[in-house]
C-alpha cells in the first residue's frame, strides 16, 4: 500500500515522501497513528497544502527532543544492587527501571525512547542504552552497576568487632574461673 508520511520516521522516511509499506502496517499503525496518508490525489492535494505546518510541527519536535536530550544527557546512572553470585546480581535491571529512574529525578521520559544494548543488565559493571527522543535526536548513555560495598563493609566491620568482643568476654570468663579454681586450691 502507498502512503505520504506525515513525520520522519526511522528507516522508512521524511515528511512527504511516498513510500511502499505492507497494507497491514499502514492501516493498523501508521494512518491510525495520524503519521500517514493513503496516496490518493485526493491526500496528495490536501499534503502539499498543508506541508508546511507538517514542516514546522516537526521543527518544533525536534527542538523539543533536542533540549530534553540536554537536561538528561548531564545524569549519570547509577544502580547499587545486590549480589547472586561473584558476579551476577539478584535480579536485572530493564528498561523500565532506567525509566523509573529518571523520572524519579523530575524528567519524562516513556518506555519506548529507551533501549538497552545487550538486554536486561544482569551483571556489575558500565552497560550501554540508548535514548531516543526523535528519529534525529539519539542519546547513547552508559549505566554504571555495582553492589553496595559500603553496607557490606560494614557488616563486616560490625561482625569483627562483635567477634573480638565475645572473643574478650570469653578470656575473661576463662581468667575468672581459672582464678576462682587457684583460690579454691589454696583454701583445701
Amino acid at each position: 500500500m502507498k502512503v505520504i508520511l506525515k513525520e520522519k520516521i526511522v528507516n522508512l522516511g521524511a515528511i512527504g515522501d511516498q513510500i511502499d509499506v505492507k497494507s497491514g502496517y499502514a492501516r493498523n499503525y501508521l494512518i491510525p497513528q495520524g503519521k500517514a496518508l493513503p496516496c490518493t490525489e485526493e491526500n496528495i492535494a490536501h499534503f502539499t497544502s498543508i506541508k508546511k505546518e507538517l514542516e514546522k510541527a516537526e521543527l518544533e519536535k525536534l527542538n523539543h527532543a533536542k533540549d530534553r536530550a540536554k537536561k538528561i544527557e548531564s545524569v549519570d546512572v547509577m544502580f547499587n544492587v545486590k549480589m547472586k553470585d561473584e558476579d551476577t546480581i539478584f535480579g536485572s535491571i530493564t528498561v523500565s527501571d532506567i525509566v523509573d529512574f529518571y523520572n524519579d529525578l523530575g524528567h519524562e521520559l516513556d518506555r519506548s525512547e529507551v533501549k538497552i544494548n545487550e538486554g536486561p543488565i544482569k551483571s556489575l559493571g558500565e552497560h550501554d542504552f540508548n535514548i531516543q527522543f526523535h528519529p534525529d535526536v539519539v542519546l547513547e548513555l552508559t549505566c554504571n552497576v555495582s553492589t553496595d560495598a559500603v553496607e557490606s563493609t560494614v557488616e563486616e566491620i560490625s561482625e569483627e568487632i562483635v567477634d573480638e568482643i565475645n572473643n574478650e568476654l570469653t578470656d575473661e570468663v576463662s581468667n575468672d574461673n581459672d582464678s576462682d579454681v587457684a583460690i579454691d586450691d589454696s583454701e583445701k
